[in-house]
């Protein structure tokens, strides 16, 4: 739980410091470009892929616990 709020901390404290680097670099006179819109984007898609794949051990747990409190019945194909 420690990691999980540490990377958060430093989501909310890098996140906004990048998107203005991206925005002072991507400036064309006085006109915001697209560019920190496709880099927050693109840090929301990753984060969502990596989410799809994460493991989950209170799931898995909750699983194993209902199979051993709920056999399968003998009739029964599920």
């Amino acid at each position: 739980m420690g990691l999980y709020r540490t990377l958060g901390d430093l989501g909310f404290l890098l996140g906004p410091v990048i998107l203005s680097a991206v925005m002072e670099f991507t400036l064309v006179g006085d006109r915001v470009t697209i560019a920190p819109f496709l880099v927050a984007a693109a840090w929301v898609a990753t984060a969502g892929v990596l989410m799809l794949f994460a493991r989950d051990p209170v799931g898995e747990r909750r699983r194993q616990e209902r199979m051993a409190s709920h056999p399968a019945e003998p009739g029964n194909a599920s």
